[in-house]
């Protein structure tokens, strides 16, 4: 972060801000969306300063993200919830957090910086898929700072795996073998991709494993057409099957 120039790293997305938190909870997404009775955007970040000094800080949202944040309780303890102010008994007290209620998610990262006297520095955003109107709010809110693409260094980061990656991507990719195994010992004749589809999710899931996806395509017909489908296994003919499980967000594609 130092060589870049950065000053604190900005991450909203399940795939570098659920990293760097090691909490891949639901309102960390691609894209940001909307609360249908508030429309705030529902959008969260996850800080972490260059300065080893200045503690890292987590969002998370009044409805029942707190909730999830106070039960599996990530290893960023100071957290910053926004949303409609609701009772501290119901939402803000499970989420572990003493932190003032936002009213969004740019109000709560301004706040946050603030309190670290990072207002005025160098923020690494995931610009490639940061919406315009949240970024513009930013912009308004942190006029004197700095924003700057912080992918590149995210992609450093993660170049090189940690022995915990690695092994939750070999857990994926067992859930995955040992799926593809249930369906070779289990498939029939008449059997259709929807069928199929149904052994590999009930597999994954034995083995403690989400199904990230699952593609069934049956016959000559199948074989461009969206899957899984109602086709069903004819003698003489193939079927491709492509399985992809998930174990705390480590994915396998086999």
């Amino acid at each position: 972060m130092s060589d870049a120039g950065i000053d604190v790293l900005l991450p909203h997305t399940q795939m570098n801000g659920g990293y760097l938190a090691d909490y891949y909870y639901n309102n960390l997404a691609t894209w940001p969306f909307y609360m249908s009775e508030s429309q705030v955007p529902y959008i969260a970040f996850v800080g972490l300063p260059g300065d080893e000094r200045s503690d890292p800080f987590l969002l998370g949202h009044t409805g029942g993200n707190a909730m999830d944040m106070g039960f599996y309780d990530p290893w960023i303890s100071d957290r910053y919830l926004f949303g409609p102010a609701e009772p501290r008994s119901v939402r803000v007290e499970p989420a572990k957090s003493e932190r003032p209620v936002s009213v969004s998610a740019e109000e709560a990262v301004a706040l946050a910086l603030h309190d670290r006297g990072l207002a005025s520095g160098t923020i690494g955003i995931e610009r490639r898929y940061l919406g315009v109107s949240v970024f513009e709010r930013l912009v308004e809110l942190l006029p004197d700072a700095t924003f700057v693409d912080g992918l590149p260094v995210l992609d450093e980061l993660r170049r090189i795996k940690s022995a915990e990656e690695i092994r939750r991507m070999e857990v994926a990719c067992n859930a995955a073998r040992h799926a593809h195994l249930q369906v070779q010992a289990a498939l029939r004749l008449g059997m259709t991709g929807l069928d199929i589809a149904r052994i590999v999710k009930t597999s994954i899931a034995q083995v403690g494993c989400d199904t990230d996806f699952v593609e069934v395509h049956a016959n000559r017909e199948g074989a461009l057409l969206f899957c899984p489908n109602d086709f069903e296994i004819r003698q003489g003919e193939s079927a491709a099957v492509d399985i992809g499980a998930k174990y705390l967000n480590y994915t396998s594609d086999m």
